[in-house]
């Protein structure tokens, strides 16, 4: 399953107010976004999707299309995750194709977050707490970092909530266990319980180094939490023990 949601970055005005929706309103409003991939004699998955982007061509040097793919093993025993990012420029006005390769897997870990998760079935309400920050990245004594975390819930392959949590400004590298940043913010959803078991929660973290010549990005990572991903025990322990906060550390891996 490819998910072209996920690899939507932008939306148009419709879809930006109704991804503020409660589940059980989105549930009601009826978008197909999730499909089964047709697959080739050679074993190629074919995937046919236009996405059309409007913005300034004044603004195109300074405009990257960033491009995840997620593939979610359905037994439950890790997930995959690759990137792709395409710079743009006006060489590329008014036509131009390339081929995106996905070939590399994340294996560095850029900085890890403590999260409390609990789910009440009585009240249907799932829990979220986004605690600390730690391990984030290395830098120069006189430089300062810009972290900025976004949270995405998606319910089959559908996006219902987005949330981008204040902006980190640190001039610590936060590369110890004694040093953390606090962050305390919490999040809370309705989610009945027969849909608990298909929300996926999705962290992404970017930082950039402020007061440099370009801010440029230095490191961005992401989580995916869920039933059928590397962290579904917790997942599952959190569904088995309702009532309670199941706080842990995880790693971002971009």
């Amino acid at each position: 399953l490819l998910n072209n949601k996920i690899l939507k970055k932008f939306h148009d005005s419709r879809t930006k107010c109704r991804s503020s929706l409660q589940l059980s309103t989105w549930k009601k409003q009826q978008e197909k976004t999730t499909k089964k991939l047709s697959r080739t004699s050679s074993d190629t998955l074919l995937c046919h999707e236009y996405l059309l982007f409007e913005f300034n061509k004044d603004s195109i040097k300074s405009t990257s299309l960033r491009f995840l793919l997620f593939c979610i093993d359905r037994s439950g025993i890790h997930d995959l995750m690759f990137e792709a990012v395409i710079p743009l420029n006006s060489s590329m006005i008014p036509h131009y194709q390339q081929i995106i390769e996905f070939k590399n897997l994340p294996e560095i870990t850029f900085g890890e977050i403590l999260l409390g998760m609990s789910y009440l079935p009585t009240a249907e309400r799932f829990t979220i707490k986004v605690e600390k920050l730690r391990y984030l990245c290395k830098i120069e004594k006189d430089k300062k970092i810009d972290a900025r975390l976004i949270v995405i819930f998606f319910h089959h392959g559908r996006r219902f909530f987005q949330k981008k949590i204040s902006s980190i400004i640190s001039d610590e590298s936060l590369t110890t266990k004694t040093n953390v940043h606090e962050i305390n913010e919490i999040i809370m959803q309705n989610i009945p319980q027969h849909d608990i078991q298909s929300i996926y929660v999705h962290f992404e973290l970017i930082i950039r180094i402020l007061h440099s010549k370009d801010e440029s990005i230095i490191s961005g990572g992401s989580i995916l939490l869920g039933e059928h991903t590397q962290y579904g025990n917790e997942w599952l322990k959190m569904l088995e023990q309702p009532r309670q906060i199941h706080l842990g550390w995880y790693q971002f891996y971009g």
